[in-house]
């Protein structure tokens, strides 16, 4: 037996939300707890959504993380010294 349209549309909303909050930088935990939901169903989501999306948007994905990880790593640089 399948979803209904109404879980179906809460279940996209859910990973839609998990994965905004994962790109602005909030650990599962926090995920979790915005949502309700337990740090390791959020990392379920993110990840089930990961594999879901085409191969060309997960790149473009990883490098925006990448990026990100960067401008991280450059302001701890200025800031270490």
């Amino acid at each position: 037996m399948g979803s209904s349209p109404v879980q179906q549309e809460e279940s996209a909303r859910q990973a839609a939300a998990v994965m905004r909050l994962r790109r602005q930088g909030q650990t599962f935990e926090a995920i979790g707890e915005q949502l309700g939901i337990r740090r390791q169903r959020a990392h379920q989501i993110y990840w089930k959504t990961l594999k879901d999306i085409p191969g060309q948007e997960v790149t473009a994905y990883r490098a925006a993380q990448a990026e990100r990880l960067d401008e991280m790593l450059r302001a701890a640089y200025e800031v270490l010294g």
